[in-house]
C-alpha cells in the first residue's frame, strides 16, 4: 500500500505540477493578505481628531477590503481553473470507461504483435495518466478549498472592522450636523435682516425708478401730444380734399352705368330672334332624322323577316333530330336502371355476409382478449411469488459472493507479488486487483441486502399472521399463518440447498485434485446431503417452472389475441369495403333513376320544342311577306338621308348666329355689372370721405386738449422724482450695513458646512466600505461553496477513474502476452546461421524488460448450475519458471522492422517507468 501511495503521489506531482505552483502561489497570497488584514485592524488612533480617526479607520477598512477582494478574485480564478480541469478530466475518464477492451489477439507475427502491443500500452498509459490527473485535480481543489475557507474568515473580520468604522463616522456626522444646524439658523436670521433691508432699498429704488420713468413719460407725452395735434391738422386737410375727388368720381360712374344698361337691352333682343331661328331649323332637322330612321327600320325589318324565316326552317329541322335523340337516350337510361338495380341487390347481400363475419371475428377477439388478460394475471402472480423472487435474489447473492471471494484472492495474490517484487508495474497490478475486489465486494453486499430484504419481508408477514392468529384463532387466520410459515420455511430450505450445493462442489473439486478414499467418501456424503436439500427445496425450485408455464401460457394467449385481432381487422376492412360498395350501388341506382327521369323530361321537352319550331316557321313566312322587299326599302333610305343632310346645314348656320348673339349679350351683361360696381364703390368712397373729415376734425380738437394736460403732468412728475431720489439714498445705506452682518454669519455657516460635508463624505465612504466588505463576505462564501463543489466533483472523478484501473491492467497484460508469444522464426532468413536468443532490452536506467520469463497464474473454476448458482473458488498460484529462448532475425532480414518496433515499445514503456521513478 505504501508503494501504491508513493506512485500515486508521484503521478499527481508529475501530471499537475504547474497547477501545484499556482495553488502554492494562491495560498501564499491569501496568507499574506490575512496577515496584512490582521495588522491593519490592530492600528489605533486615539489621540487623533475625530475626522482624522474616521478617515484612518475607513482607509484601513478599504485596504483590508481590497485585500479580501483580491483574495476572492484569486480563489474564484482558481475555482474556474479547477472546474475546467475537472470537467476535461471527467470527460476523459468517462471516455476511458466507455472504451471497450479489445479481444485478446493470438497473432505471433512480430510486426503485427509489436504494433498491437504498442497500441494496447498507449491505451493503458492514457487511462493511468487520466487517473493521475484526477488525483491531482482533487488535491488542487482541496488546496483551493482551504484558501477559500481562510478567506471567509478574513472577509468576516474585515466586515466587522468596516462596521466599527462606520459607527464612528455616523457619530461624527451627527455632531457636525448639529453644528451645521446652529450656524445655519444664525445665517438665516442675518440673511433675513439683510433681505428686509434689501427689500426696503429695492422698494425705494422701485419708487425712484417709477418716478424717473414717470418723468420721462411725462416729457415724452408732452412732445407726443404736440406732434399729434400738428398731425391731426394735416389729416383734416387731406380728408377734405379726398371728399371733393370722391363726389366727382360718383357723377362719372352714374353716367357709365346708364350707357351699359342700354347696350345690354339691345343685345338681349338680338339673342331672342336668333333662338327662334335655331328652333325652327332644329325641328326640320329632327323630322328629317326621323324619316331616315323610319326608312332604316323598314329595311332592317325586311332583312330580319327573311333571315327569321330561314332560321325558323333550320330550327324546325334541328328540333326533329333532337326529338329522335331524346327517345334513344331514354331507352339507354332504362337499360342502365335495370343493371344498377341488380348491382344494388348484390351489394346488399355482400354487406350482410361481411357484417356477419365481422360480428363473429369481434366475438373471437373478445374471447382471446379475456384469455390473454387472464394469462397475464397468472404470469404476474407467478412472478410476484415471494419464493420465486427470493430464489432469484439468493442465486444472485451466492454468485456475487463467489465472485467477490475470487476477486479477493486475486487481490491478495497481486499484493503478495508486489511485496515479493516491488515495482511500479506490480504496484499498478495490485491497485487494479484492489479496485476489482472493491467493486465485486460492493456488488455482493448489494445482492445480500436484496436477499435479506425479501426474507425480512416474508418473516414480517409471518409475525403479522402469528399475531393475527393469536388475537383471532379463526380458520382463515390459521390458513394465512400456515401459508406465511411455509414461505419462510421454504426460503430457509433454499438457503440450505445453496449451502449444500457449494459444499458438494467443493468436495467434488477436492476429490478431483486429490483423489483418495477419504475424499471420495466426503464427496458422496456431500452429494447425499445435497440430494436431501434439493428435495426440501423442491417447492422453491418449482416456482421457476410455474413462471415458465405461466409465461408459455401468456405467450400462447398473446399470439391467439394477435391472430384474432388481425382476423377482426380483416373482417372490419371487408365490412367497410362491402358498405362502400352498397353506398356506391345505391348512388348508382339513384343516379340511373334520375337519368331515366331526365330522359323522359328531355323527350317531352323535345316534342314541345318541335311543335314550337313548326309554328315559328309558319309565322316567319307570313311576317316575311308582310314586311316587303329589301330593294324598295333601300331606295326610301337613300332619299331620306339626302333631305336630312340639307336640314343639318340650315341648323348649323342658325346655331352659329345664336352663339354670336349669346357672346354679345354676355359682354353687355358684364359691362352693366362693372358699371354698377363702380357706381357703388364711388358712393361708398364719398360716404367714407365724409366720415374721415368728421373724424379728423374731432381728433384735431382732442389733440390740442391733450397737449395742455401733458404740460401740467410733466411739472408734477418732476417734483415726485426729486422726493424719490432722497428716499432711495437713505435705503441703500441701511442695506449696506445689513449685508455686512449677513456676510459674517455666512462665513461661519461655510465653516460648519465644510465640516458637515467632510463628516458626511467620511460616513458615505464608511458605508460603502461596509457594503464592499459584506459583498466580499458573500463572494467568499460563494467561493467556498464552489470550491467544495469542485472537491466533490474531483472526488467523483477519482472514484470513476479508480474503476478504470482494472481495464488498464487488462490492456497491459494483453500487450505483455503479445510480446511473450512472438514467433521470431516466422519469415526468417533460412540462409542465416547467426541466431540470437535470450536478448533483453535495457534502457539507460537499467530497467530490464524480459520477455522470456513470466509468471502464469492458474485458477480453477466450476460450472454454474442452471446458470444461476456459482461456487466458492479457491485460487491456487502455480509458478511456471520454464523459459524458451527466442530466435531473433539477423541484421538485414525482412523482420528487421519488427525488431525496431519491439525495441520502440520496450523503450517507451521502460523509459517511462524509469523516468517516473527517478523523478519520484
Amino acid at each position: 500500500m505504501e508503494n501504491r501511495n508513493n506512485a500515486l503521489h508521484y503521478k499527481m506531482y508529475k501530471s499537475g505540477k504547474s497547477i501545484v505552483y499556482a495553488g502554492l502561489a494562491t495560498t501564499a497570497a491569501l496568507a499574506g493578505l490575512v496577515l496584512a488584514n490582521t495588522n491593519a485592524t490592530a492600528v489605533h488612533a486615539d489621540t487623533a481628531p475625530a475626522s482624522a480617526a474616521v478617515t484612518s479607520n475607513v482607509a484601513s477598512s478599504a485596504v483590508a477590503s481590497d485585500a479580501v477582494s483580491d483574495a476572492n478574485s484569486t480563489v474564484a480564478s482558481a475555482n474556474t481553473a479547477n472546474s475546467s480541469a475537472i470537467a476535461s478530466n471527467s470527460a476523459a475518464v468517462k471516455s476511458d470507461a466507455d472504451t471497450t477492451v479489445p479481444a485478446s489477439s493470438t497473432t505471433t507475427e512480430p510486426k503485427a504483435a509489436t504494433s498491437e502491443a504498442a497500441q494496447l500500452t498507449s491505451q493503458a498509459k492514457g487511462i493511468t495518466d487520466n487517473t493521475a490527473t484526477a488525483s491531482q485535480n482533487l488535491s488542487n481543489a482541496q488546496t483551493t478549498l482551504t484558501s477559500a475557507s481562510a478567506n471567509v474568515k478574513s472577509a468576516a473580520t474585515a466586515y466587522e472592522a468596516a462596521k466599527s468604522a462606520a459607527d464612528v463616522a455616523s457619530k461624527n456626522a451627527n455632531k457636525a450636523a448639529e453644528d451645521y444646524t446652529t450656524a445655519k439658523q444664525a445665517a438665516k436670521e442675518a440673511q433675513s435682516a439683510a433681505m428686509a433691508a434689501q427689500k426696503k432699498a429695492n422698494e425705494a429704488g422701485q419708487s425712484f425708478n417709477t418716478a424717473s420713468d414717470a418723468l420721462v413719460a411725462a416729457k415724452k407725452a408732452a412732445t407726443d401730444a404736440q406732434a399729434a395735434a400738428n398731425a391731426a391738422g394735416e389729416k383734416l386737410e387731406v380728408a377734405k380734399s379726398t371728399l371733393a375727388n370722391a363726389n366727382k368720381a360718383l357723377n362719372d360712374a352714374h353716367e357709365a352705368n346708364v350707357a351699359a344698361i342700354k347696350s345690354y337691352n339691345d343685345a338681349k333682343n338680338a339673342l331672342e330672334k336668333a333662338e327662334q331661328l335655331v328652333k325652327g331649323a332644329q325641328d326640320a332637322a329632327d323630322q328629317a332624322k326621323n324619316n331616315v330612321t323610319a326608312a332604316h327600320n323598314g329595311l332592317e325589318n325586311a332583312k330580319s323577316a327573311a333571315s327569321a324565316y330561314t332560321e325558323a326552317q333550320n330550327n324546325a329541322n334541328n328540333a326533329g333530330a333532337k326529338f329522335e335523340d331524346a327517345n334513344s337516350d331514354l331507352a339507354s337510361a332504362n337499360t342502365a336502371l335495370n343493371a344498377a338495380h341488380e348491382a344494388n341487390v348484390n351489394a346488399i347481400n355482400n354487406y350482410n355476409a361481411a357484417s356477419n363475419a365481422a360480428s363473429s371475428a369481434q366475438n373471437a377477439f373478445d374471447n382471446a382478449s379475456n384469455e390473454e388478460s387472464n394469462a397475464k394475471t397468472s404470469l404476474t402472480s407467478a412472478q410476484n411469488d415471494p419464493l420465486y423472487q427470493y430464489k432469484n435474489a439468493a442465486d444472485s447473492a451466492n454468485t456475487d459472493s463467489a465472485s467477490a471471494a475470487k476477486a479477493f484472492n486475486a487481490y491478495m495474490d497481486a499484493k503478495q507479488e508486489n511485496i515479493n517484487n516491488p515495482n511500479e508495474w506490480n504496484d499498478e497490478q495490485e491497485q487494479a486487483a484492489y479496485s476489482a475486489y472493491s467493486q465485486a465486494s460492493q456488488k455482493a453486499t448489494a445482492s445480500k441486502q436484496a436477499r435479506e430484504e425479501i426474507f425480512n419481508n416474508a418473516y414480517h408477514e409471518l409475525l403479522k399472521a402469528t399475531s393475527a392468529y393469536r388475537h383471532d384463532p379463526s380458520h382463515e387466520n390459521a390458513v394465512a399463518l400456515n401459508k406465511a410459515k411455509s414461505v419462510v420455511d421454504n426460503m430457509k430450505n433454499y438457503d440450505t440447498y445453496l449451502e449444500k450445493f457449494n459444499e458438494y462442489m467443493d468436495a467434488k473439486q477436492e476429490n478431483i485434485n486429490n483423489p483418495n478414499e477419504w475424499n471420495d467418501e466426503q464427496e458422496q456424503a456431500a452429494s447425499d446431503a445435497f440430494d436431501t436439500a434439493s428435495q426440501n427445496a423442491q417447492t422453491t425450485l418449482d416456482t421457476v417452472k410455474a413462471v415458465e408455464n405461466a409465461q408459455t401460457a401468456y405467450n400462447k394467449a398473446h399470439d391467439a389475441l394477435t391472430e384474432a385481432q388481425n382476423t377482426l381487422a380483416e373482417a372490419q376492412q371487408n365490412l367497410k369495403a362491402a358498405q362502400h360498395q352498397v353506398i356506391v350501388a345505391r348512388n348508382n341506382y339513384k343516379k340511373a333513376v334520375n337519368e331515366v327521369k331526365a330522359a323522359k323530361a328531355n323527350v317531352a321537352d323535345a316534342q314541345t320544342a318541335l311543335d314550337e319550331a313548326r309554328n315559328a316557321e309558319t309565322n316567319a313566312a307570313e311576317a316575311a311577306a308582310k314586311a316587303g322587299t329589301v330593294d324598295e326599302w333601300q331606295q326610301n333610305v337613300d332619299n331620306s338621308e339626302k333631305a336630312a343632310e340639307k336640314a343639318e346645314t340650315t341648323l348649323h348656320n342658325a346655331q352659329n348666329a345664336l352663339t354670336e348673339a349669346q357672346q354679345n349679350l354676355k359682354g353687355a351683361q358684364h359691362q352693366v355689372i362693372v358699371a354698377r360696381d363702380n357706381y357703388k364703390k364711388a358712393a361708398n368712397d364719398v360716404k367714407a370721405a365724409k366720415a374721415n373729415v368728421a373724424d379728423a376734425q374731432t381728433a384735431f380738437d382732442e389733440a390740442r386738449n391733450a397737449e395742455t394736460k401733458a404740460d401740467k403732468a410733466q411739472a408734477a412728475a418732476q417734483e415726485a422724482f426729486n422726493n424719490a431720489q432722497t428716499a432711495f439714498d437713505e435705503a441703500r445705506n441701511a442695506e449696506t450695513k445689513a449685508d455686512e452682518a449677513a456676510k459674517a454669519a455666512n462665513d461661519k455657516l461655510a465653516t460648519a458646512t465644510k465640516a458637515y460635508d467632510d463628516a458626511e463624505n467620511a460616513l458615505t465612504k464608511a458605508d460603502e466600505a461596509v457594503k464592499t466588505a459584506h459583498q466580499d463576505v458573500l463572494n467568499a462564501n460563494q467561493n467556498l461553496k464552489d470550491a467544495q463543489a469542485n472537491v466533490d466533483a474531483a472526488q467523483k472523478v477519482v472514484n470513476e477513474a479508480a474503476a478504470n484501473a482494472a481495464k488498464a491492467s487488462q490492456l497491459l497484460e494483453q500487450a505483455n502476452n503479445l510480446l511473450k508469444n512472438i514467433d521470431w522464426n516466422q519469415n526468417a532468413n533460412n540462409g542465416s546461421d547467426n541466431n540470437n536468443s535470450g536478448s533483453n532490452s535495457t534502457n539507460d536506467d537499467n530497467i530490464i524488460t524480459n520477455n522470456n520469463g513470466s509468471n502464469v497464474n492458474n485458477s480453477s473454476s466450476h460450472a454454474v448450475n442452471n446458470g444461476l448458482v456459482s461456487e466458492k473458488v479457491a485460487v491456487k498460484n502455480n509458478n511456471n519458471n520454464d523459459t524458451k529462448a527466442a530466435t531473433l532475425p539477423q541484421t538485414g532480414n525482412e523482420n528487421a522492422s519488427a525488431v525496431v518496433a519491439l525495441g520502440a515499445v520496450s523503450a517507451m514503456f521502460g523509459l517511462g517507468l524509469a523516468a517516473k521513478k527517478r523523478e519520484f
